[in-house]
């Protein structure tokens, strides 16, 4: 208990796939799922870096488009994104590094001019949550796991929940990890997971 494992990993890849195929069968509306043990799963042949990017797979993914779309879903007119930076800063226009000019300024271009988005960057990833918080934007898109998990946990830890937005089928989980160090211990809390359930519910409603 508590412990990464081949055979605990090959479990939840297995349990996935069971999942999937009974979304893609109407077998069952929606999915709830635990926090995965990304190093289990890899120990048992995960390819990809986590269980969001497998189902990730499975659509064109495009982050700025996927965001919008959700957006429009529950009811925004005219959503207006924010990007946040790779680089501290934003790199200050390539002190710190070169990917925001040359691949996500560009990328952000192209979500204005090609699907008409409104959207600014990439912002400095130190004040882009708060300007966010404050009402200025929608929606952050980030450009790692961490970067956006840091602030929405700061904003309520034990009510996060992950919404797979875009995917053809409702997938939610609880933002939080497997917190292997209490495990056993029977002082884990289930707020989290109790509102990914509900947030399922009532997206099927």
């Amino acid at each position: 208990m508590g412990q990464t494992s081949k055979e605990a990993g090959r479990y939840v890849l297995d349990s996935i796939q069971a999942a999937v195929m009974a979304l893609r069968t109407n077998r069952i509306d929606a999915l709830v799922f635990v926090p995965f043990n990304k190093q289990s799963m890899k120990l048992a042949g995960l390819s990809t870096e986590d269980e969001l990017q497998y189902f990730a797979q499975l659509m064109d993914y495009n982050a700025i488009r996927l965001i919008y779309q959700a957006l429009l879903s529950y009811g925004y007119a005219r959503p207006k994104i924010a990007v946040a930076g790779l680089n501290p800063h934003a790199s200050e226009g390539g002190l710190f590094g070169r990917e925001e000019i040359d691949l996500i300024q560009p990328a952000i271009q192209c979500a204005n001019d090609q699907f008409g988005i409104q959207t600014v960057g990439p912002l400095s990833p130190d004040t882009v949550f708060v300007r966010a918080k404050s009402g200025e934007f929608d929606a952050v898109v980030t450009m790692y796991h961490d970067q956006g998990q840091i602030a929405m946990k700061l904003m309520g830890f034990e009510q996060g929940v992950t919404l797979q937005a875009g995917l053809p089928w409702i997938v939610t989980t609880l933002s939080h990890g497997t917190a292997f160090d209490i495990a056993g211990q029977g002082i884990a809390k289930p707020t989290a997971f109790r509102q990914a359930f509900l947030l399922a519910r009532k997206m099927i409603g």
